[in-house]
């Protein structure tokens, strides 16, 4: 499950994430970044051990 809650680091306050679309299926051994503060950007890793994966993912970082 990507992205089902976020923390205010400054507040110390756990929030839900509201969730549209279709989840990601479950990986291992891909690689994240974060976009212009506001994107979190996940690329590839390893499905059942055997599939390769290789789509790029994009969540928006929003606190509202």
């Amino acid at each position: 499950m990507l992205l089902c809650a976020v923390v205010a680091l400054f507040l110390q306050v756990w929030s839900k994430v509201r969730r549209a679309g279709i989840p990601p299926t479950p990986r291992c051994g891909f690689s994240t970044t974060v976009h212009k503060q506001r994107n979190l950007v996940v690329f590839g890793g390893v499905f059942d051990q055997v599939r390769i994966l290789q789509n790029l993912l994009a969540a928006e970082l929003r606190i509202k």
